[in-house]
């Protein structure tokens, strides 16, 4: 029994009573408590004495932090420039749909002639791959040839994507 009054007064631990033994709430040989003579014996291999559940440290969540509002001006910038983005890019997907006459232009037949149209338009037929000097340096492929001031316009069969 010294074993167990050797221990200094320490309240993070606590007396750890072996099975069969009646001890009351607070018994604790530090303070002059004595096992009952009657009681069994304690296991060979009992630990006496362990941490106090009442002074174990509680977890306490951390109070929200001030990083959610900053992350929220940073999502509502985002979205702002997507929509930004998105309405200038609607911008000129219309300014886009204006006719060009360079290669990779799409035309369409007018009368006994040609016509440039937008690639969006169901009107376009055909898209140019060239505009050379003379027909024979058309590239490979071409279907028709008109001339143009002083050039000539190779033309391909225009499959939209």
């Amino acid at each position: 029994m010294t074993e167990l009054q050797s221990q200094p007064v320490d309240r993070s631990w606590v007396f750890n009573p072996p099975p069969l033994w009646s001890t009351f709430p607070g018994f604790d040989p530090r303070l002059g408590h004595m096992p009952d003579p009657t009681w069994p014996p304690a296991p060979a291999d009992w630990v006496w004495w362990v941490p106090n559940p009442a002074m174990a440290v509680a977890y306490v969540p951390k109070a929200p932090s001030k990083v959610r509002k900053p992350l929220l001006i940073v999502f509502g910038l985002l979205i702002a420039m997507v929509m930004i983005g998105g309405l200038v890019a609607n911008l000129f997907n219309g300014w886009m749909d204006e006719p060009t006459t360079g290669v990779g232009s799409c035309w369409a037949p007018e009368g006994k002639g040609l016509k440039a149209v937008s690639c969006r338009s169901s009107q376009a037929t055909m898209r140019m791959v060239g505009d050379v000097k003379s027909p024979s340096m058309c590239p490979r492929g071409t279907t028709e040839v008109t001339a143009r001031n002083a050039t000539y316009v190779c033309l391909t069969p225009y499959l939209p994507e």
